[in-house]
């Protein structure tokens, strides 16, 4: 989908929701083209990132692989690093404010 069309954005946001609705909210966020997924075990984990897979399959959205991370215990999530149940903002993003 072109991004330089008016409302591209928020299409292809509505359309990413509609694909992942059943697992947002339960294991899965998304942002635009941003997507996590979070679990308590590792187990459960490969269970979901196996269905938002297919789902993404599904409805013909492919991944870059080199922009993917799988099985992480700590990520950067738009401005935020997440990990163990905590949430912290990144200090490089409020770097440029501070200053």
């Amino acid at each position: 989908m072109p991004f330089e069309l008016t409302n591209a954005s928020a299409d292809f946001q509505r359309f990413i929701n509609d694909v992942l609705h059943p697992f947002l909210d339960h294991f899965c966020t998304v942002y635009i083209d941003d997507v996590l997924v979070y679990s308590s075990n590792l187990v459960e984990h490969k269970q979901h990132v196996r269905q938002v897979l297919k789902a993404l399959e599904a409805s013909d959205l492919h991944l870059k692989l080199e922009k993917c991370e799988f099985h992480k215990q700590q990520i950067a999530y738009l401005e935020f690093i997440i990990f163990n149940k905590e949430i912290v903002m990144n200090s490089i993003k409020v770097e440029c404010i501070v200053q």
